[in-house]
């Protein structure tokens, strides 16, 4: 009956125990953040754009033929894969204040936060008192020693939640590559 017993508890144990982080933050081990799986992706040196920066975007499929990276007149870089993967890059303030600010002005769309986190937001991105599906869009920052970079899904495009939380994470994975 003890054997029983302790079989029954052992689960329970586990369960309701929580690892000693040692006073580290969940997700960090010795120094390092958590890594989140971006999928089959291969790595984009945006040097050539102006821009310092390395990105991970995925591997064209079968259907889809390749990336595209155009270079707006303004500076900004859209690089598209297939239907689901749509980023813009640009130069900016770095302000997530500003963003959010701008976010919440709109008078037709109300965004819900998924992710909140002081340089990357992942929101849900609804028409205002209607019951319908949203889009999901997201807003990263990198910064360099001078410089801030500003990633988001492209405006008028609309992606799913598991879309958009790829491109957020692939976003919030980008190198910045120190001057040389």
């Amino acid at each position: 009956m003890k054997k029983i017993a302790f079989l029954l508890m052992l689960p329970l144990t586990l369960i309701f125990t929580r690892c000693d982080t040692g006073g580290r933050e969940d997700g960090e081990e010795n120094g390092t953040e958590e890594t989140v799986d971006l999928g089959r992706v291969e790595e984009l040196d945006l040097n050539e754009y102006g821009y310092p920066l390395v990105i991970s975007v995925p591997q064209a499929g079968d259907i889809d033929s390749s990336y595209t990276i155009e270079e707006l007149d303004w500076g900004a870089l859209e690089i598209r894969v297939g239907l689901n993967f749509a980023v813009q890059i640009s130069g900016g303030d770095g302000d997530m204040g500003m963003a959010k600010e701008d976010i919440a002005m709109d008078d037709v769309y109300e965004a819900t936060y998924v992710v909140d986190e002081p340089d990357a937001i992942l929101y849900a991105w609804a028409l205002k008192g209607m019951d319908m599906e949203p889009e999901y869009r997201f807003f990263v920052i990198k910064m360099d020693d001078a410089n801030a970079y500003e990633i988001r899904s492209i405006v008028d495009e609309g992606f799913s939640e598991g879309a958009a939380t790829r491109m957020f994470n692939i976003a919030k994975a980008i190198k910045v590559q120190p001057a040389s």
